[in-house]
């Protein structure tokens, strides 16, 4: 909203162009899915797309319709590298080249994180490395939303010394996210 203000106040669209796009539905329907196109104005946090179950199609096609509504940071769960790679030449050159696949949380991003703010941090601790993935997916997730993360992993406390050696970070963290699968002692 703020680059279509400041475009209108720059001269490079006109009031019946301001009015339209401010009038537009708050989202967009597509036959398959509904993007929710305002959310970030809402809620502080865009629409994120949960890749599983959908089709590479489907995801190009939703990803392409936030970015084309303003979405900067687009953030899609739970994709395989299959999946990821087929979406992703689906679509648009702008949107491709911005496109960046992690396999070890199964996502991918469009975007870059924005900077996290100063001084807060989460620390995200996982118990055994089998729940590396888990975590790297809270991490991402939180960094996407500008959130500085600190990452603990195989902390699980089978050697309570593993757990301790991060005692300054957990000490100093404002949230923990705990990923413990079997290990719910963590």
């Amino acid at each position: 909203m703020k680059k279509l203000l400041d475009a209108y106040k720059a001269g490079e669209t006109d009031a019946d162009e301001l009015i339209a796009r401010l009038s537009a539905a708050p989202f967009v329907e597509l036959g398959y899915a509904t993007p929710d196109l305002a959310r970030g104005l809402r809620t502080g946090v865009s629409e994120v797309v949960y890749g599983a179950g959908k089709s590479a199609e489907q995801i190009a096609g939703i990803v392409s319709a936030l970015a084309e509504a303003g979405q900067e940071r687009i953030l899609i769960t739970r994709v395989d590298a299959e999946k990821a790679a087929a979406a992703q030449a689906l679509l648009p050159d702008e949107l491709r080249g911005r496109w960046r696949y992690l396999a070890e949380p199964a996502l991918a991003t469009v975007g870059e994180p924005p900077a996290p703010a100063e001084g807060a941090y989460v620390l995200v601790v996982c118990a055994g490395t089998s729940d590396i993935y888990a975590a790297e997916e809270a991490a991402v997730t939180a960094e996407m939303l500008g959130v500085s993360v600190r990452r603990a992993y195989d902390a699980g406390v089978a050697g309570l010394e593993r757990l301790l050696a991060h005692a300054d970070d957990i000490q100093g963290a404002a949230a923990i996210v705990a990923v413990a699968g079997m290990e719910g002692a963590l």
